[in-house]
């Protein structure tokens, strides 16, 4: 019966996105389109007196040999709600 292949696909898929989700480490929904990342940047840079300085950073912020670039994620939901 075609009803009962397509649930056992929809099992498959539904185990399998769980299986990526915790091996990426990030929230459920953000590896797939149901929902838009946001994203924020924190840089970790030593200064010449070799103290680690944290700065702000977007997309377009330079890096320099030696930094440190911290990327988090939170689910915002889907563009529009």
């Amino acid at each position: 019966d075609i009803e009962q292949q397509l649930e056992k696909q929809r099992e498959i898929i539904n185990v399998a996105d769980r299986v990526i989700n915790r091996i990426s480490g990030m929230p459920a929904g953000l590896l797939t389109h149901e929902q838009d990342p946001e994203l924020h940047f924190v840089l970790l840079r030593k200064s010449d007196d070799g103290e680690l300085h944290t700065i702000a950073a977007t997309e377009t912020t330079r890096l320099q040999p030696g930094d440190v670039l911290r990327v988090s994620a939170k689910e915002t939901g889907k563009e529009g709600q």
